[in-house]
């Protein structure tokens, strides 16, 4: 027979009842804790870690391999003193040539010492191109272009509605370079358009059989109005859209700029009609409504090989490059 124990009055089931809350508010504000610290580290990962991508593609205008080191959109940021870790990641790909695709300033820069600080070390890594952003263009607009006449006593070839033909390992390679949309869009009539800067440099820089690389920030500039299907362009490289900016797991990049929520091009390689386009997430971000999230800096290495080595390539990667196409 079991014996009368002490009762619970309605205090100590209040009290018990108060013991279960404070434990379980206080797990639910450890697992925020850990979400929150979770979260600035990834942004702050994604804006100064750095990362190597290599995408390979394949040309039947070439004999031997191409190695180019992509970046863009650095605005204004530093990895290390003086750019020391990117300029030595760069280095350590063994590149052929550099593209640095714009935006390496802000357009409310005070000055253009970091963009010439880099320029001066990555000279000395590989010969270096370089073209125009948005933020450049303002810049220029806002101050002056003396930071072009001061990057290209350095000796790096800015590419600004123009081109140049260089010998790469016995290879010649046709390196061009333009801001504006390759298309008469953007509030521009066709017959301006057809007198343009832009429209002289696609026009002369497409006459030749030699490989050909076209450096445009703006990806938007050969998508719309699918401008792609009316230029003989084998490679454009590309950056501005910052990957999206969030990169959500199993979706993509979040925002594209003109392009719009989740948008299709803002990373990668796509092919689009007989040209390839090679989109680099960046380097860094401006004063963005969204911050980088799951998003690390890129130094994008792109291998151009001779189109007889797809035949040695094993199935799977003959089957990854078709699903590309």
């Amino acid at each position: 027979m079991l014996g009368n124990g002490p009762s619970l009055t309605a205090d100590d089931l209040d009290c018990l009842h108060l013991r279960k809350g404070n434990k379980m508010n206080n797990k639910t504000n450890v697992i925020l804790l850990i979400i929150i610290v979770l979260f600035l580290l990834d942004i702050y990962f994604s804006y100064y870690t750095l990362s190597i991508s290599n995408y390979d593609i394949y040309s039947d205008k070439i004999e031997s391999a191409v190695k180019v080191a992509i970046i863009s959109d650095l605005h204004e940021t530093e990895f290390g003193k003086d750019n020391s870790r990117l300029v030595t990641k760069i280095r350590n790909q063994e590149p052929d040539i550099i593209l640095a695709v714009g935006d390496f300033i802000n357009k409310e820069s005070k000055n253009t010492d970091i963009l010439i600080s880099l320029m001066e070390q990555l000279v000395d890594v590989a010969p270096t191109f370089f073209s125009l952003g948005n933020h450049e263009m303002d810049y220029i607009e806002n101050n002056s272009n003396k930071f072009q006449s001061d990057i290209e006593n350095i000796g790096v070839h800015i590419m600004d509605n123009d081109f140049l033909d260089i010998e790469i390992r016995g290879e010649t390679i046709r390196i061009g370079g333009i801001y504006k949309y390759a298309f008469s869009g953007g509030g521009v009539p066709e017959d301006e358009y057809l007198v343009s800067d832009v429209y002289t440099c696609l026009t002369e820089y497409q006459e030749t059989d030699n490989l050909k690389i076209m450096m445009a920030h703006r990806p938007d500039s050969f998508i719309f109005d699918k401008a792609y299907e009316n230029w003989d362009i084998d490679v454009v490289v590309s950056g501005h859209n910052h990957g999206g900016q969030i990169i959500i797991p199993f979706v993509g990049g979040l925002y594209g700029g003109d392009q719009g929520w989740f948008p299709d091009y803002v990373s990668g390689v796509h092919e689009l009609g007989n040209m390839t386009m090679v989109i680099t997430r960046g380097l860094g971000s401006d004063k963005q409504k969204l911050p980088r999230i799951n998003n690390l800096p890129e130094i994008l290495v792109l291998t151009i090989k001779p189109a007889k080595y797809i035949n040695n390539l094993p199935l799977e990667k003959l089957l990854d490059i078709m699903g590309n196409i």
